[in-house]
């Protein structure tokens, strides 16, 4: 009975040390809700185009300072290709040349026709101007005539009624004032189209009595308008086209005196993480050929609870252990941010975390270099894509309870809690 109490004891201190080393962490700092190791991934480029002469070694292979990763030579000759381009923008800047005197020729007779119709336009404004002095002369006139002419019928008209003169003599009198009157309304109608053409002149319409030919030249211009463009728009491409084959002379004079061998050395330690193709493959300018991991930059990407944004700063310490492992160490906080969406141009891809942050804190925790040459390491991509837990304490916190840590402590001591647990996992008692 004494034993079964003891035991009952023992269980409740048990249960109770193990909720409070379950819930201490949170409740004395923040525990990370997603931890991954991440490193630089660094892009080895093809500078020139070639074949392979010495490849990478595999996925995994370690890599130190100073190594030569890969050995490529230089197989293309851009000569032929030069030498055609030559050609090509030789006969463009030709036809360059060829258009640029056409389109001068056609802006150069423009500007002449638009002068001859400015000054063929002045003339036959003062040509119609002459016309209206001219018409209303005539008309000043045949009004003079009509007055004298009626003047005279009234008095053939007061000569008739005393019978001094003939009816004859009257009527004949009668029409000249009449065609006077008919002559007088002519010259008003002249008058008046003669204003009209000038009114249309000056507008810019063609006159409705003139020949036509102002008309004619500026249906002309408009012709040679539109060949302008048309000359403007293929003198445009052509320098459209020799600015690109200028270019692609450019790039390939410079792949043409580039060395004729490239052999990249490893500015870092770390592992090949996409080795090269083989031996005796072609490399194109500007391709990919592999990538090494940079284990010397590893770091922890980290998720916590955005509360605890404003007690993270930098150089926080951090604990960590990675999953899998019994070992913990420490680490510092180099940086934070709200709402991050990864790294650009490391290995880890930011889709990675993104389903884990939910509005959290993302905060970076450096790590130290790793030894690659240690086969274990290599083999491991030195961790990268390993989870990990991270506590970071709260020192307000940790501060206030930490006597009564220091109790549970105590009372594990004083109640022989390791002797219980060992007994019921079956150990010697």
């Amino acid at each position: 009975m004494l034993g079964s109490r003891k035991l009952r004891i023992a269980t409740a201190i048990f249960v109770l040390v193990a909720v409070f080393q379950l819930l201490w962490p949170s409740a004395t700092g923040f525990v990370s809700t997603f931890a991954v190791v991440n490193a630089p991934v660094v892009t080895v480029r093809a500078p020139i185009n070639g074949r392979i002469v010495m490849a990478t070694n595999g996925i995994s292979s370690p890599v130190t300072r100073q190594k030569v990763l890969l050995d490529i030579e230089k197989t293309f000759d851009a000569a032929p290709d030069i030498a055609r381009l030559d050609g090509q923008i030789l006969s463009t800047q030709v036809k360059i040349a060829a258009l640029q005197a056409e389109e001068a020729a056609l802006e150069t007779t423009i500007s002449t026709l638009r002068a001859r119709a400015d000054i063929e336009r002045g003339i036959e404004v003062r040509f119609l101007n002459a016309k209206l002095d001219e018409a209303r002369a005539l008309r000043r006139m045949r009004v003079n005539q009509r007055q004298r002419s009626e003047s005279e019928k009234a008095r053939l008209e007061t000569l008739a009624e005393r019978g001094a003169v003939t009816r004859e003599k009257l009527v004949t009198a009668t029409f000249a004032l009449e065609s006077l009157a008919a002559q007088v309304a002519v010259q008003d109608a002249t008058i008046s189209a003669l204003e009209i053409e000038l009114e249309a002149i000056s507008n810019s319409f063609p006159s409705p009595a003139g020949t036509g030919r102002r008309a004619e030249g500026f249906d002309r211009i408009d012709d040679m308008l539109r060949t302008l463009a048309d000359v403007r728009t293929r003198r445009r491409s052509a320098q459209g086209d020799l600015s690109g084959w200028q270019t692609h002379r450019e790039i390939l004079v410079s792949d043409q005196q580039n060395t004729d061998r490239f052999r990249p050395v490893s500015r870092t330690n770390g592992v090949v993480w996409t080795a090269s193709a083989a031996a005796g493959s072609s490399i194109t300018l500007g391709s990919d050929i592999m990538q090494v991991l940079d284990c010397e930059r590893r770091f922890l990407e980290v998720v916590f609870s955005e509360r605890a944004f404003e007690s993270i700063p930098a150089g926080t310490l951090a604990e960590v252990q990675l999953r899998g492992s019994t070992d913990v160490f420490h680490a510092r906080v180099i940086s934070r941010h709200a709402e991050a969406l990864g790294s650009a141009q490391s290995a880890v891809d930011a889709a990675v975390l993104e389903p884990h942050e939910n509005g959290g804190v993302k905060v970076f925790v450096a790590l130290d270099p790793t030894d690659t040459t240690d086969p274990a390491v290599s083999a491991a991509f030195c961790d990268v894509g390993r989870t990990a837990e991270v506590q970071i304490s709260d020192p307000r916190v940790s501060d206030f309870l930490a006597p009564l840590e220091n109790w549970i402590s105590r009372l594990r001591k004083a109640s022989g809690i390791d002797v219980a647990f060992a007994k019921l996992s079956g150990g010697p008692g």
